[in-house]
């Protein structure tokens, strides 16, 4: 069986499978102003505490920015955390994004996202021949937005409910085994997303 044979819907990750991210740049910047190691704080836009809560919308961008404060240990300059923070987030490739517009046409297609609202500032407004990135999707769900992030389970049947998905028909892609597991079990059809790339493969 084809990974799309009796699919109707596709719901997309952002980072890692529409635009791919480097969290070794953010990393490296945040270093630079002073931040230590953020990796136990961040792991592939799904960390705990405050960088949760700043990514579920718990926790303001002003809050967010007091906490990296702290871990330096002096006040930072509020433009160079939110380049050093956007810093992971890569240039949008056009083979995807043409692809993207092609699938629209065939299927109903949304992206579901863990992000926060700086990131949102910068990914959804510089997407190549779109003035914005919800323009590719039927509807896009970010996790700041909605209150909730994956794997939660909270967080795929928002989706569903919302825009009237059934889970047979719907492909859910993204680089997260967990998230795959967690589409699964709820039963979507899910595959992971090794390298960014990989989908124009299968789609």
């Amino acid at each position: 069986m084809a990974l799309t044979d009796g699919i109707r819907n596709i719901v997309f990750d952002l980072g890692g499978v529409v635009v791919d991210i480097d969290l070794n740049r953010t990393f490296d910047q945040m270093k630079a102003l002073g931040v230590p190691d953020l990796a136990p704080y961040v792991s592939k836009y799904s960390g705990g505490g405050f960088a949760e809560a700043f990514q579920t919308g718990h926790l303001s961008e002003q809050g967010f920015v007091e906490h990296l404060c702290q871990l330096a240990g002096r006040p930072l300059p509020y433009d160079e955390v939110e380049r050093a923070w956007n810093a992971m987030i890569l240039e949008y490739e056009p083979d995807r994004i043409h692809r993207l517009r092609s699938l629209k046409s065939r299927y109903r297609t949304f992206v579901l996202s863990n992000t926060n609202v700086m990131h949102h500032r910068d990914f959804a407004f510089r997407v190549p021949g779109e003035s914005d990135l919800r323009n590719l999707f039927e509807k896009v769900y970010y996790s700041h937005e909605i209150g909730l992030s994956k794997p939660s389970p909270e967080s795929y049947l928002y989706v569903m409910h919302d825009a009237g998905l059934l889970p047979e028909d719907t492909l859910f892609l993204d680089d997260s085994a967990d998230n795959v597991a967690a589409a699964q079990a709820l039963g979507m059809r899910a595959r992971q997303v090794t390298y960014g790339r990989e989908w124009l493969e299968w789609l």
